[in-house]
Formats: structure tokens, sequence, C-alpha cells
């Protein structure tokens, strides 16, 4: 996930990851415990944002619902968005407060971003 730093007259390192004027404030964040942490912990309120050129953002939308899939959905990639089952796209609808059909739309949009970007793939379709 692509994660902007909301303050960009700072400069924050946490982990193995600083967020400064030379990387445009923006780092890549794979690790799932630590975007939880990003998004979660009242130490870091309203200091993180899911940039808008993420690749979830875009599928989904926006960076909030982005973010909201992240921090309720436990969904951190589009890979993982595009591996849905039909029984967990009903859950991830419930939690997210949206659609079945939207979320299977989502994770369809994935699994053809995932086949386009990186060709041939193991990520099967979502089951509809």
């Amino acid at each position: 996930m692509l994660v902007s730093l909301a303050y960009k007259h700072k400069q924050r390192v946490i982990g193995p990851y600083t967020w400064s004027s030379e990387n445009g404030h923006v780092c890549r964040v794979d690790d799932a415990e630590l975007l939880q942490e990003l998004f979660t912990n009242p130490a870091y309120k309203d200091e993180f944002l899911i940039s808008p050129d993420d690749e979830l953002a875009a599928i989904v939308g926006d960076a909030h619902t982005a973010q909201m899939l992240i921090v309720y959905g436990r969904i951190t990639s589009v890979e993982q968005l595009a591996r849905l089952s039909k029984e967990e796209a009903k859950a991830l609808a419930n939690t997210v407060l949206e659609t079945v059909r939207t979320v299977s739309g989502w994770a369809k949009t994935a699994n053809e971003f995932v086949l386009v970007d990186g060709g041939e793939t193991a990520v099967s379709p979502p089951n509809e």
C-alpha cells in the first residue's frame, strides 16, 4: 500500500520506513500489522493516509474506502482483494457497509488488474 504522511512539513520514521520530502512523504508499506497500527493507533491519529495513487484506492474509488478495507476488512493488497471468495465478499460488504455487488465488483476489477499487471498469475477469479 502507498501510505502518505498527511503533514508534509514533517518527517516521520517508523521501523524501516521514512516519510520525508525526499520521497514525497509516501512509502510503500506491505506489512499488514504496521498498516493496522498506522491507521488505528491514537498516537498516529490523522497522520497517515492511503495515497490516492495506490492501486487499491484506484480500484475501490477513493483513498478513504481503501483505508476502511485495511482497518475493518484487513484487506491490504489488490491481490488479496482479487482472491475473495463469495463468503468473504459478503462478510467484507457487511463490515464496510457496502453492497455485496459493490465488493464483488471490486474483486473482479482487482482480479483484472492483477492479470494485466502481472501477466499470467496464480490468482483465481472471485467466486460469483
